[in-house]
């Protein structure tokens, strides 16, 4: 994040403990959560 922050003052991001990337890729696909909207959010702010 200290590399992050010599681009960007107040990154946006969100830390999910104990989260796996492939099961997250998993509930993506089949049951979009909160991480899902995070995404998709980011995204559309870069777009």
């Amino acid at each position: 994040m200290d590399a992050y922050r010599e681009f960007e003052d107040d990154p946006n991001f969100n830390y999910q403990k104990n989260k796996r990337h492939v099961a997250m890729m998993a509930q993506f696909l089949y049951t979009p959560g909160r991480a899902f909207r995070w995404v998709r959010d980011f995204v559309q702010e870069i777009d």
